[in-house]
């Protein structure tokens, strides 16, 4: 579960009224990768749970980032929080000319209530306004969107059960793209040319 969120654009921040648990390991930032942009928000959310899932849940660290629109390609960021800390605060740059399109994590390892958003998630989606990705510990992707959360946590707690504390959300499920690799090539970073096994052609 995500605390606080800081967006920076350049060196300055925007600091989000969002409490910080004492389980937090400081702040986390987040590098955007450069030599890889995709074609749209989802190819690059499931690129990440393709690249970070594995690791997330072997170290049970939460991986964060943000995914930005940038001459209308996507490209992510990504930082990583502490091993066994379940509570990140992480700060985001955006460069000149780049545009915040949603945010994205990881929750570890599985444990109870990993699959759902948790309450400071929700907390995020209403104080920087963008959807927010969750790749559960089951490898399944989940948005929760700005106008989900703008109908009120009423709602939200509804959608999840009694079980989850208030404020959690379930989020709607993400398919993932159909296309083998949905990354644009983009200077240097040619695109992988292994067989996928599928049947010759003819």
């Amino acid at each position: 579960m995500v605390s606080r969120v800081l967006v920076g654009a350049l060196l300055s921040a925007i600091f989000l009224p969002v409490h910080a648990s004492r389980a937090a390991c400081g702040l986390v930032s987040t590098a955007v990768d450069a030599d890889r942009a995709y074609r749209t928000v989802v190819d690059a959310v499931w690129s990440m749970q393709r690249e970070f899932l594995g690791e997330s849940i072997r170290s049970d660290r939460e991986f964060v980032g943000a995914i930005l629109e940038v001459d209308g390609a996507y490209r992510a960021s990504v930082g990583h929080g502490c091993v066994n800390q379940d509570t990140v605060t992480f700060a985001i740059s955006v460069p000149p000319g780049a545009r915040l399109a949603a945010l994205w994590h990881t929750h570890g390892a599985p444990a109870d209530l990993r699959e759902l958003f948790s309450p400071d998630d929700v907390d995020v989606v209403r104080s920087v306004q963008r959807d927010f990705y969750l790749i559960t510990p089951r490898g399944d992707v989940r948005v929760l969107r700005v106008a989900d959360v703008a109908r009120g946590a009423s709602m939200v707690r509804g959608r999840v059960g009694a079980s989850a504390p208030n404020g959690s959300a379930r989020g709607d499920s993400v398919v993932p793209p159909r296309r083998g690799d949905a990354r644009l090539a983009r200077g240097r970073a040619p695109l992988p040319s292994d067989s996928r096994g599928d049947a010759p052609i003819g």
